[in-house]
């Protein structure tokens, strides 16, 4: 949702916009990893946002930017940590 200020934002819409795009990946991944053999990928989807935020989807653009460093953190702890498992992202018109 688009939004002009910071008071235009429900607590509910911020809640819920973090529960889909990142806590819902971070599980995801959580019970996935148990599974996964050496030379496995996870592969998470970002957004443009994460790099050029838009002034108006505050909540949207701090997911996007909090997947792309939650991809560069579970990369080092499953692929140089020595589980072997390489994790990345992609983003659509990212530069």
């Amino acid at each position: 949702m688009a939004r002009k200020s910071l008071q235009d934002i429900p607590s509910d819409e911020w809640v819920h916009t973090f529960a889909v795009n990142i806590h819902s990946m971070f599980y995801l991944c959580k019970a996935a990893e148990p599974f996964m053999l050496p030379g496995s990928s996870i592969i998470n989807t970002t957004s443009v946002n994460a790099y050029h935020p838009s002034e108006e989807l505050l909540p949207y653009a701090a997911t996007k930017a909090a997947i792309q460093n939650f991809t560069a953190n579970l990369s080092q702890i499953l692929l140089k940590g020595g589980k072997g498992i390489r994790v990345n992202a992609v983003c659509f018109s990212c530069i």
